[in-house]
């Protein structure tokens, strides 16, 4: 059981700013697929992304797979997207996640440090992510995300 987390609705509140999730891969594994919780609301379009890590922070990091441009899924539900067969290493990546609607919403949790989330807001339009990321800000949502493994 989880105690002294709480689990709530995020608004992207622009449509520039994009949230990055930390993910830990144990051991080489190829993924498919990348996913996420829809919040309350239903609003226009995402784009997913996985960056490597770059020293405990994804800024300047590597963009390692990113989805195509898909309608937001159903309120409440997971919402899985389909990247190209990429073969990850062990380490840390993390999860990018954007919209094309500001009133999108996405499920997040927060665990009273945010030691592990962090977020930019990007200087253009909606469309696929910067390589490498840009500099990420510190913040307390945790975008509830991960990677599908198709294979060990």
């Amino acid at each position: 059981m989880l105690t002294g987390i709480t689990f709530a609705t995020q608004t992207f509140a622009i449509a520039t700013r994009i949230y990055l999730g930390e993910i830990q891969v144990p051991f080489t594994v190829t993924i498919d697929r990348l996913f996420y919780v829809v919040g309350g609301a239903q609003n226009g379009n995402i784009r997913m992304g996985l960056f490597r890590d770059n020293g405990d922070d994804p800024s300047g990091g590597v963009l390692v797979v990113e989805s195509a441009s898909v309608a937001q899924g159903v309120v409440n539900q997971q919402q899985v997207v389909a990247v190209a067969d990429t073969l990850l290493t062990p380490g840390r990546y993390w999860v990018a996640l954007q919209t094309d609607d500001g009133a999108a919403t996405f499920m997040r949790y927060f665990d009273g440090t945010g030691a592990t989330a962090r977020l930019y807001t990007r200087g253009g339009a909606y469309g696929p992510f910067e390589n490498p990321c840009p500099a990420a800000a510190l913040d307390s949502v945790l975008i509830c995300c991960g990677a599908r493994v198709k294979s060990v």
